[in-house]
């Protein structure tokens, strides 16, 4: 069942993000007005008050356990054919954002899945809609501003032609205000935003078209002044998930490929729908993937676990360790002054992991 689970997972994912956007694409006139916000809010599910730190994501909910990966508790019970993609925790940790993939809202057009961010308030476990979109929107990635007053989010637009068939994506890294549900894009064509602990920096991932392959880009908070974080030789062919230490000093993020990446560098096999639906390596437990750490300040790059399975992490919030996701053989802890990483949990698939670092 748990497989099963997985792979549905991986074609939501891949659904969302298969294909280029066209300059050249005609909406159909039909498809995406903004769906009622108070439908979109049933969706955000209440829970129990949320005292223990760790947030992971797990037969699509969402748990909560201790740092030390003790005393697993379900917190969330999803409705039917809805599903947790990731989550976030605010500065004051006071809110837990987190994107849930809704099942078809058109009928016409039913393998078109819109992603909206829900709200859990810690204190009394009360859920609420945070920001959302037209049908063909996908949001996803949250990542707080400092004020707590709003999200950066990776913004998927499906793009249709007249027929509502699928031509392409637009994509970008969008700021939405709570409350008002403005977005404001901050960068197009990118994507995974993480703001750090202060609050005045921001890191994305972006393709890099000069080199084929995708950057760590360092900006202001409105997409200015962007410049490369960590180019190695050779390049990594992806980096996700990049996750800001609690001095914001560096960024611990997963990429595939690179220097020393096992298989020397040769693309993995991937199913015809992995193909097909554009499932990216990291996502689809292909290639084994690795860790590294980026100063902030200068882009120097140092290797930290590798040869392993999906790793998404989340810091410690001492700075010293980090906690992150080993494929099937759950959350492994990683120590920075040692370089050693011990396993936390029991065996359990867990695909997105969040700690409220700040």
């Amino acid at each position: 069942m748990m497989k099963k689970q997985l792979l549905i997972v991986g074609l939501i994912v891949g659904l969302a993000g298969c294909g280029a956007a066209s300059n050249s694409v005609t909406t159909a006139p039909q498809v995406p007005t903004s769906p009622d916000a108070a439908n979109l809010a049933g969706y955000c599910v209440d829970t129990e008050p949320i005292i223990k730190p760790v947030i992971v994501g797990l037969e699509g909910n969402m748990w909560s356990i201790n740092g030390d990966g003790t005393e697993a508790s379900q917190l969330t019970t999803v409705k039917e054919r809805t599903l947790i993609r990731d989550a976030a925790w605010s500065h004051d940790r006071k809110t837990l954002a987190y994107s849930l993939m809704l099942p078809p809202i058109d009928l016409a057009i039913p393998w078109l899945q819109s992603s909206i961010v829900c709200g859990v308030d810690a204190a009394t476990g009360k859920g609420s809609l945070l920001a959302y979109g037209n049908i063909d929107v996908s949001l996803s990635e949250p990542s707080w501003a400092s004020d707590n007053q709003s999200l950066y989010l990776t913004r998927r637009r499906t793009l249709l032609d007249a027929k509502n068939q699928f031509v392409g994506e637009e994509i970008a890294v969008a700021r939405y205000a709570l409350g008002s549900n403005q977005e404001t894009v901050v960068v197009e064509g990118a994507t995974t935003p993480a703001l750090s602990p202060d609050g005045q920096q921001l890191v994305y991932v972006q393709p890099n078209v000069e080199i084929g392959f995708p950057s760590l880009m360092l900006a202001k908070l409105d997409g200015s002044n962007a410049q490369p974080l960590g180019q190695p030789d050779p390049p990594f062919k992806s980096i996700v998930a990049p996750r800001w230490s609690p001095d914001g000093k560096s960024i611990v993020m997963t990429v595939g490929g690179g220097p020393g990446a096992i298989g020397g560098g040769a693309e993995p096999t991937l199913a015809w729908w992995e193909v097909l639906l554009g499932v990216e390596i990291a996502s689809a437990h292909g290639e084994p993937v690795s860790l590294w750490q980026v100063n902030a300040s200068d882009g120097a790059l140092k290797p930290l676990a590798q040869n392993i399975d999906d790793g998404r992490t989340a810091w410690n919030p001492d700075g010293k360790h980090f906690l992150f996701i080993h494929g099937y053989d759950g959350l492994m802890e990683y120590t920075l002054a040692t370089g050693e990483d011990r396993p936390l949990t029991p065996v359990q698939p867990y695909w997105f992991l969040e700690w409220a670092s700040h």
